[in-house]
C-alpha cells in the first residue's frame, strides 16, 4: 500500500513539474511571436518610405498576325533555353537553367506557344523550327 501511494504521489508531481514546464514554454513563445511582429511592423512601417510604387514589368503582347514582341530579357531568356534543347525540355528544367522557380516559367512559355514561337507537346517544349523541304 506505501508503495502504490509513493508512486501515485510521484506521478502526479512528475505531471505537475511538466505542466509548469509546458505554461512556461507557451509564454516565452507569446513573447517571442510578439516581439517579432512588432519588429516586423517596425520594419515594414521604416521601409514604407523607402520603397516606392514599382512600374509594371513589361509584357510580352501579341499583335497582328501573332507577331511576339519580346520587350522582356527574360522572355528572351526562356525562348533560348528551349531553341537549345532540340530534343525538348520542360518548364522545371528551363527554371532550374535560370535558377527560378519553374512556376514562374509557365506563364512565359503559354505565351510564346500562343505566339507560334514554341510548340508544348505533353509537358515538353519544343522551339518551332521551319519546315523542311521534301523532295
Amino acid at each position: 500500500m506505501m508503495r502504490s501511494t509513493s508512486v501515485r504521489q510521484m506521478r502526479s508531481a512528475f505531471r505537475a513539474a511538466l505542466a509548469v514546464r509546458r505554461n512556461t514554454r507557451c509564454q516565452i513563445r507569446r513573447a517571442i511571436r510578439r516581439a517579432l511582429h512588432a519588429h516586423r511592423m517596425a520594419v515594414i512601417g521604416s521601409m514604407k518610405a523607402v520603397l516606392k510604387p514599382r512600374a509594371p514589368e513589361p509584357r510580352a503582347t501579341v499583335g497582328i498576325g501573332d507577331q511576339l514582341e519580346l520587350s522582356d530579357p527574360f522572355q528572351t531568356k526562356v525562348l533560348q533555353i528551349i531553341q537549345d534543347h532540340p530534343e525538348g525540355v520542360r518548364a522545371l528544367d528551363v527554371g532550374n537553367e535560370l535558377g527560378v522557380d519553374w512556376r514562374r516559367v509557365l506563364g512565359i512559355t503559354r505565351t510564346l506557344a500562343n505566339a507560334g514561337l514554341v510548340e508544348q507537346i505533353d509537358q515538353d517544349f519544343y522551339a518551332v523550327r521551319k519546315a523542311s523541304r521534301r523532295w
